[in-house]
C-alpha cells in the first residue's frame, strides 16, 4: 500500500533518530531541509509526511508506532495552524494568529517556516527535553519525559 494511502509515512530517515518532524504539503520539503541541517550537527531526524490524519489513525498500532516512534521528541510543522497536531507531536510549529497577508516567502520567514529556524527550534526543544529528563532523573533508556503519542489509543 502506498504511504499516502495510509495517511502518513516516512519520507526521510536518518540513523539514530533524535527528533521526528511531522509535516504536510509544502512544509514537508522544508522539514526535510531542516533535518539535513540537523544531520550536519550530528542529530539524526526523521520526517513524516502526514497528508491525512484520519487515514493514519485507521492504521495498525504497530504501523503508527513505526512511523511516529513513541519516546522520540516529535515536532509538527504546519503553516496553517497548530490545532490538532498535539495528538501527533510534542511541540507544534505553526501560525498561532490569523490575518497576516504578504507574499508567502515573507510570511514563512516572519513566522519561522525556514529550514534554519525549524532546525534551531528542534535543537532547543531537544535540549529542554534532555534537561527535563535529567531533572526527573529518568534512566538513560528514556528519550524524554514527554508524553507518548496517541496515549489512549495505543
Amino acid at each position: 500500500m502506498d504511504g499516502a494511502a495510509k495517511g502518513g509515512y516516512v519520507v526521510h530517515d536518518e540513523k539514530d533518530v533524535k527528533v521526528i518532524f511531522v509535516a504536510t504539503g509544502s512544509e514537508v520539503s522544508i522539514a526535510i531541509e531542516a533535518a539535513k541541517k540537523l544531520k550536519a550537527k550530528g542529530l539524526g531526524a526523521r520526517v513524516v509526511s502526514m497528508p491525512c490524519t484520519e487515514l493514519f489513525d485507521k492504521q495498525s498500532v504497530g504501523y503508527r508506532r513505526e512511523v511516529i516512534t513513541p519516546g522520540i521528541p516529535t515536532i509538527s510543522v504546519e503553516a496553517l495552524a497548530t490545532v490538532g497536531w498535539e495528538k501527533y507531536s510534542h511541540y507544534q510549529i505553526g501560525m498561532r494568529t490569523f490575518g497576516s497577508s504578504a507574499p508567502y516567502a515573507k510570511l514563512y520567514e516572519y513566522f519561522g517556516f525556514t529550514p534554519d529556524k525549524i532546525a534551531n527550534v528542534a535543537q532547543k526543544f531537544l535540549q529542554q527535553a534532555k534537561a527535563a529528563s535529567e531533572e526527573m532523573r529518568l534512566p538513560s533508556s528514556h528519550a524524554s519525559p514527554l508524553l507518548t503519542h496517541f496515549n489512549a489509543s495505543l
